[in-house]
């Protein structure tokens, strides 16, 4: 695994955002699936 400080910043960045995305994706299919589970 290389160093944080010889990695390049926009490489580090899309990781950002990329775990962002995805937790944010989960976050929004978990509560689809509880709308789902409370209305039915």
């Amino acid at each position: 695994m290389p160093d944080p400080e010889t990695t390049p910043l926009w490489q580090r960045l899309g990781w950002m955002a990329a775990i962002w995305l995805a937790s944010v994706t989960v976050l929004g299919i978990v509560a689809w699936i509880i709308r789902l589970w409370i209305n039915a």
